[in-house]
């Protein structure tokens, strides 16, 4: 007898259906190949136990199940905010969620769940609890306590994410026409109701800014998109980034390089590019005390040299006056 194997999934739970046909053979289908761990292949939640905590399969795959989130490297579940745990080194799973209350995971003292039980917030931070409005202070703009929460003031409204108060107007924040977004350049775009970037330009990490395509984090397709900022020629992840040897400035509108004013550096002596600017603190080559970075922060001025300038200006200003006497 002849037996031929196709691979489908099957609505019912057996593992192969024998077919005989009319020719006498028989066909035998079988379920697809599962692995059963978090993120492997599955037909159904029965086939995801490999994983502890992953028994949901969801749009073909293995994935944690309600309460977990899964790691970074995507190999285990970790007790999230809300999750079941026995102890409080279970709970892992949420920033600031490592307490294992009457078993499951609560947020720490000092901090509350936010409404959608997902993130601990800070008591007085936006969404934060709170008893008046002088507690809010965790959170810029978010000075408003309402309903015992921590709230944008006026004119401010919470981003998508709940973790900042942004102008109205500006980027990211609430609109109903393009002329409403006036609060940031080259956002100017009134998108379901938020101000975003125009055509041309993303916006930044932070999300305070739109970024030229081409220029220092702005979106590109290949190096040689990369053309708007100096040294910032390198394409990576689809983002215009500064090239070996230079980090971003604090502004991330320019690339410095390694040991220049607010490059990088592991210590005083590797800051050695810019003239009186060679402490390192914090990773970054700063200016040497009594002196201060200028504007564009290429170089580092003292201050008496500013003093002396300035009372220069004023003798020129005090001669011409009395010249024209």
């Amino acid at each position: 007898m002849i037996t031929y194997c196709f691979t489908m999934q099957l609505p019912w739970g057996k593992h192969v259906l024998p077919i005989p046909t009319a020719q006498g053979l028989t066909l035998v289908f079988a379920r697809p190949s599962t692995n059963g761990a978090l993120g492997g292949t599955c037909a159904a939640a029965g086939d995801c136990t490999v994983t502890t905590n992953a028994g949901v399969c969801t749009t073909l795959k293995c994935a944690c199940n309600t309460g977990y989130t899964a790691n970074t490297a995507g190999t285990a579940c970790l007790a999230a905010l809300g999750g079941t745990c026995a102890t409080n080194a279970d709970c892992t799973g949420t920033t600031n969620a490592g307490v294992c209350t009457t078993l499951k995971c609560a947020c720490n003292t000092g901090y509350t769940a936010n409404t959608a039980g997902t993130a601990c917030l800070a008591n007085g931070a936006l969404g934060g609890t709170c008893a008046a409005a002088g507690d809010c202070t965790g959170t810029t703009n978010a000075g408003v306590c309402t309903t015992a929460k921590c709230a944008c003031n006026t004119g401010y409204t919470a981003n998508t994410v709940g973790t900042a108060c942004l102008a109205t107007g500006a980027l990211g924040g609430i609109c109903a026409t393009n002329t409403d977004c006036t609060g940031t350049t080259n956002a100017d775009t009134c998108t379901t109701g938020r101000c975003v970037c125009k055509s041309t330009y993303t916006a930044n990490t932070a999300q305070s800014a739109c970024i030229a395509t081409g220029a220092l984090g702005g979106i590109c397709a290949t190096n040689a998109d990369c053309t708007g900022t100096t040294n910032a020629d390198t394409c990576t992840t689809l983002k215009c980034a500064c090239k070996t040897g230079y980090t971003p400035n604090t502004a991330e509108t320019s690339c410095k390089a390694t040991g220049a004013l607010k490059g990088t550096c592991t210590a005083s002596t590797d800051c050695t590019v810019t003239t009186n600017a060679g402490t390192c603190t914090s990773g970054k080559c700063e200016c040497n005390t009594g002196y201060t970075a200028n504007t564009d922060e290429t170089a580092c001025s003292s201050g008496v040299m500013t003093l002396v300038a300035t009372w220069i200006m004023l003798m020129m200003v005090i001669t011409t006056s009395l010249i024209k006497l």
